[in-house]
């Protein structure tokens, strides 16, 4: 079942550009936005653990890299942020809208 997750990292872990190319490529991201400087919210329907390894292998994790992952659920969340984000975290079967 697609979910919708937060990444979030530190710049040991790698810079917002790479992990978005690399999301691009993988075949189970579905949809992410990036609209925090060291965090991308993602469709998909691994668990967090799950993404976490396929992360870490991509990645490398060790030494002071860091990585969390959650899962988000509009009704648990809460903040200022753009229309379309809280639509995807809603509903994320719905299909991308990169303008939002």
């Amino acid at each position: 079942m697609r979910k919708a997750l937060l990444l979030t990292f530190n710049t040991h872990f790698t810079d917002r550009d790479t992990l978005t190319r690399y999301l691009d490529a993988h075949p189970r991201i579905y949809n992410w936005k990036a609209h925090l400087p060291f965090g991308v919210f993602v469709v998909t329907d691994l668990t967090p653990k799950e993404l976490r390894e396929i992360l870490r292998v991509r990645f490398e994790l060790k030494g002071p890299a860091r990585l969390f992952i959650t899962e988000l659920s509009a009704d648990k969340c809460d903040g200022w942020m753009q229309p379309g984000l809280w639509d995807m975290i809603r509903n994320p079967l719905i299909p991308p809208n990169s303008e939002t």
